[in-house]
């Protein structure tokens, strides 16, 4: 008997005495589900007051409630509430609730304290605070910084101590808006090899207090220089030591074999001499520190050769020894420059290549800048498109690549090979995190792909720098793309915030590129994505980002949106979008080289 049978017999049965509404199919109560995707698991959290906790529930019309209060639910199921954070082990409660139905889901976060709060009432000095924290050894009558923390509104002072004797006390300033910092420059004594500690003295009325760093200070011979080689494929000199952990700005690239002179440390960072102007830093572990008997690093240079390439010119500098060197470009791109460190001339005759009727180079010509510095200038024909440099032996080649030369029959992109690079990976889990759990490096690989449908549509070829499982290493990418032979490099991903950030605060795409010559392409791009995409500008940056400082071809990165944005998220993810985003990025990518030729 089926069951239309018994209901229409219990029915009867019934007297058919009940009506429509009470006979009609009962409501199953649907249980809801709810996660977070971020923070992950036992993650350590900045010393923040509030921070963001990304998650998603089903059904989305469900009640969810973070540590007990109540947040926003995107229409999706996904949600990105700020919510407060307290230090040490935190707990994160989400909590649903649908017609009575709960669940719920629990992270546990490590919380760092936040710098302590110091009462005007008591003289202190925090011990964690005091710098240096580590030892340096710079030559003498170099400045260098120290800093403390303490009861605000005090007198701050500094001194030299060593065993036997104490230096005068010197002022320390205040930090302006950060009340308790107090900072101050101190110049290295004359009494060289002699270890020196930084005391300190805090007074308030008749009162005072003092401590000394742990880091030990000791001066050299500003004339004495030792020799370092760079041991490594490559090493990044900054323009300053790092301070409380803070690393300073990238200023120069140096191949391996090339020596420098070094003439002191700090911490594990090395102080190196280019020029009596030119300071800069260097890790040690990519420095080998040579034996006393290697002589200082010095060149002549004898020759200049270039040669004409369909699209490049190679430029050969004929030296005696490797040397530290820097590209110099101008305003408009035309003139190129290069900067020889240790080197004196010895340049009789410079050979121009004349086999091209039409030469890159219109002129090369230098100068002795400094005692030990020589200036090549070279004048060129076109815009540098990229650059190169290697070292053959102790001769320095650079090749020096222009626009590529359009075909015969052009509409599109005929002829261009771009690197389509998707950032980060799904594997490693590097990126970030959407709230419902997409992780960066699979929504950059389906942005990338649509990408390559869109360039090979204008004409293009496209080179992916890796495939969708891969792990690819940030300084691989750039080079995988130079090995390709591409013409240009557009790194794709999709942004968040650090902690403590409100991921609601911010929307929208942004382009970030590093070398001068791919700034015109980063505005082509950055201005017509929005025709396609209709995305709020969130900016066009100079970025010192891994992926856009390879030089030998025009390189970009391209945020595409905020995945940690609920509806960026659903953007992201719609297959639509993805083809407007990537259209808006080959469009522009078009524009760049129709004005190049």
């Amino acid at each position: 008997m089926n069951a239309k049978k018994i209901l229409f017999i219990v029915l009867m049965g019934l007297g058919g005495r009940l009506s429509a509404e009470e006979i009609s199919t009962p409501t199953v109560q649907i249980a809801p589900e709810i996660q977070i995707t971020y923070p992950r698991e036992g993650m350590k959290i900045p010393a923040v007051r509030r921070s963001f906790v990304l998650g998603f529930v089903k059904p989305a019309s469900a009640t969810v409630t973070l540590n007990g209060s109540t947040i926003a639910v995107y229409h999706t199921g996904s949600f990105s509430a700020m919510i407060p954070y307290s230090p040490g082990e935190f707990r994160i409660l989400a909590e649903a609730e649908l017609n009575g139905s709960t669940a719920s889901a629990v992270r546990n976060v490590l919380v760092n304290q936040p710098p302590e709060t110091l009462s005007t009432a008591t003289l202190a000095i925090l011990p964690d605070t005091l710098a240096p924290t580590q030892d340096l050894k710079l030559p003498s009558g170099e400045n260098f910084s120290v800093r403390f923390r303490g009861t605000p509104g005090a007198e701050a002072h500094c001194r030299f101590k060593s065993k036997n004797e104490s230096g005068s006390w010197q002022a320390m300033q205040e930090r302006d808006g950060s009340p308790g910092n107090y900072d101050a420059q101190m110049v290295l004594p004359k009494e060289q090899g002699k270890e020196f500690s930084v005391e300190f003295r805090l007074s308030k009325g008749k009162k005072s207090i003092t401590a000394a760093a742990s880091g030990k200070v000791r001066s050299s011979d500003p004339q004495k220089t030792y020799v370092v080689e760079v041991s490594t494929g490559e090493t990044i000199l900054r323009t300053g030591p790092a301070v409380n952990g803070d690393t300073m700005g990238y200023d120069l690239f140096v191949p391996r074999g090339v020596k420098l002179k070094a003439q002191g440390f700090s911490g594990n960072e090395v102080r190196l001499k280019l020029s009596d102007s030119e300071i800069l830093w260097g890790d040690e572990k990519h420095l080998a520190l040579l034996p006393e008997t290697v002589p200082a690093p010095s060149s002549v240079i004898d020759g200049v050769h270039s040669t004409n390439r369909e699209k490049s010119l190679v430029l050969s500098f004929d030296l005696r020894d490797k040397v530290p060197f820097r590209a110099i470009l101008s305003d408009d791109n035309k003139t190129f420059k290069v900067r020889l460190y240790y080197t004196v001339s010895n340049l009789d005759r410079i050979r121009y290549d004349t086999a091209s009727p039409d030469p890159w180079a219109q002129e090369i010509r230098w100068a002795q800048k400094d005692k030990d510095q020589v200036e090549i200038s070279i004048s060129l024909r076109e815009k540098v498109w990229g650059y190169h440099f290697r070292y053959e032996g102790s001769r320095l080649v650079c090749e020096i690549a222009f626009a590529p030369a359009p075909k015969k029959i052009w509409s599109g992109l005929e002829g261009i090979l771009v690197a389509v690079d998707p950032g980060h990976s799904p594997v490693l889990g590097d990126g970030a995190v959407s709230p419902a759990g997409h992780k960066e490096g699979d929504v950059n690989f389906m942005l990338a792909g649509a990408l390559k449908d869109k360039l090979e549509k204008l004409g293009a070829k496209v080179f992916m720098t890796r495939e969708k499982e891969d792990y690819v290493a940030l300084a691989e990418r750039g080079k995988r793309a130079a090995a390709a032979g591409a013409d240009l490099f557009v790194s794709v991903h999709t942004n968040a915030v650090p902690d403590g950030t409100d991921p609601m605060a911010r929307s929208g795409y942004s382009v970030f590129y590093f070398h001068p010559m791919s700034l015109a392409f980063a505005k082509f791009v950055h201005s017509s994505f929005p025709k396609y995409a209709k995305m709020q500008d969130d900016g066009l940056y100079y970025g010192n980002l891994a992926v856009c400082r390879p030089p030998q071809i025009p390189s970009i990165l391209v945020e595409a949106a905020y995945l940690i944005r609920p509806d960026e998220e659903e953007l992201l993810l719609d297959p639509d979008f993805q083809n407007r985003a990537a259209e808006g990025i080959a469009q522009g990518i078009l524009d760049f080289i129709r004005s190049t030729r």
